[in-house]
């Protein structure tokens, strides 16, 4: 299982002992760092050291000392460098950078003193609001003061989050298996890696946004089928574990309860129609609106019939045979290409911001929810779920590139027209 590849990690840091706590304090410091700062991932590796005080060997008092010092340390050096040159280096950076600038500066106009002390828990501040307040002129006595209790909140609380997560990996993974706890990391990080990235990158270049979403999301719905598929995949035997260990624990939880029983129903034919008819209607007279909604949903239904029927896989729990197929999850499928289309068209419609937004986060939400239900029922996989999720939002993503991409073009012929 995964203690064949964490045992050797673990024997690692704790072979090189002292090295983690020089780890830790570069990583705080580096962090720390204008510039440099905001990509370094130095917050991520002092929770993880906190981590492994959970397996012995490391003192968490001895931890967050030097993750104090060396946050401390390195908005010193920030400071400096903005009582010594200023801020203007920072207008010739990349356009993250300028940003991460920007906000910093609003933020410390806005919070002062306050800035320094919780601006290190922001991801885009954490760098920048001391060289701010170096550039400022503020007080060294007031700034070192705000600088080191920030720097005690910070260290203290990174090592501690640390330690919980690491009394929480033992729990899970007695409950779950390694493999579904790497699935689950694996999710945070490809979270991680949007909200960092592709978020940017939708704002600046939406086509290529769009077209790289609809492709990661079709390579991962491609892996899910060989390893289903193809028992000499490498991948094969870790869905197989994940799928068993998963299953094994929603039936050992009697996680079949009433609740899952009504959100499987929005994923269900006569809601789902129900919505894309009233959708309809009321887009109607909007047709880029109408062909996204309607091509999102067609062509979800048009997969879902033949990728089952091509891989013909049995359900969880062969009583439910009568349902047809496993793979992918008919309801995950649909309801991503439903309601994320849905949610896409409110979110361009005139109803109030707070409404709009409100959507955005509880349509997405739901779709979480329709797939976990079909897990928690015993008549899906998980790897099911999952696929469904990823090819209706390849399906999804590929609709928004086409549209986006007409929408581009076709200003550009009637100028050549012209």
């Amino acid at each position: 299982m995964l203690e064949h590849y964490t045992g050797p990690l673990l024997a690692l840091a704790q072979g090189t002992h002292g090295w983690l706590y020089l780890i830790v304090l570069l990583a705080a410091l580096i962090e720390a760092l204008p510039v440099i700062g905001t990509l370094f991932p130095g917050h991520t590796l002092v929770i993880l050291s906190g981590a492994l005080v959970v397996e012995g060997g490391f003192s968490a008092p001895l931890l967050m000392l030097v993750a104090v010092v060396g946050a401390a340390i390195g908005d010193g050096i920030a400071y400096l460098v903005g009582r010594r040159y200023g801020t203007a280096f920072l207008k010739r950076r990349s356009p993250l950078i300028r940003r991460a600038a920007t906000e910093s500066r609003r933020f410390f106009d806005r919070y002062g003193l306050w800035g320094i002390v919780i601006g290190r828990f922001n991801t885009l501040t954490r760098a920048f609001v001391p060289v701010f307040a170096g550039s400022a002129r503020m007080r060294q006595s007031r700034f070192w003061t705000a600088n080191i209790v920030g720097a005690v909140l910070w260290g203290v609380s990174s090592i501690l989050i640390g330690i919980v997560l690491g009394h929480g990996y033992r729990l899970l993974y007695r409950q779950v298996g390694g493999y579904t706890l790497l699935a689950i990391a694996l999710c945070a990080v490809v979270w991680y890696g949007y909200t960092l990235v592709l978020r940017r990158l939708f704002e600046e270049h939406p086509r290529k946004a769009l077209f790289g979403t609809s492709a990661l999301c079709l390579t991962l719905f491609a892996a899910l089928l060989d390893a289903i598929t193809n028992i000499n995949s490498w991948l094969s035997p870790i869905v197989q574990t994940l799928d068993d260990n998963i299953n094994v624990f929603a039936m050992t939880h009697n996680l079949g309860t009433a609740f899952w029983s009504v959100i499987t129903l929005f994923g269900g034919p006569f809601v789902l129609w129900t919505v894309v008819i009233l959708t309809i209607v009321f887009v109607w007279r909007r047709r880029s609106n109408l062909l996204l909604f309607v091509s999102s949903a067609g062509i979800a239904l048009a997969l879902d019939i033949a990728v089952k029927g091509l891989v013909a896989r049995p359900r969880p729990d062969l009583s439910e045979a009568l349902l047809g197929y496993s793979f992918p999850s008919g309801h995950a499928l649909m309801a991503t290409a439903v309601y994320g289309a849905l949610a896409i068209l409110l979110w361009r419609s005139s109803l109030p911001r707070s409404w709009r937004a409100a959507a955005l986060w509880l349509l997405p939400l739901l779709v979480l929810l329709v797939g976990a239900s079909r897990i928690a029922l015993n008549v899906h996989w998980a790897s099911d779920a999952v696929a469904g999720f990823a090819l209706g939002g390849s399906i999804l993503a590929g609709a928004l590139f086409v549209q986006r991409f007409r929408k581009d073009v076709r200003p550009k012929k009637n100028t050549q027209n012209r």
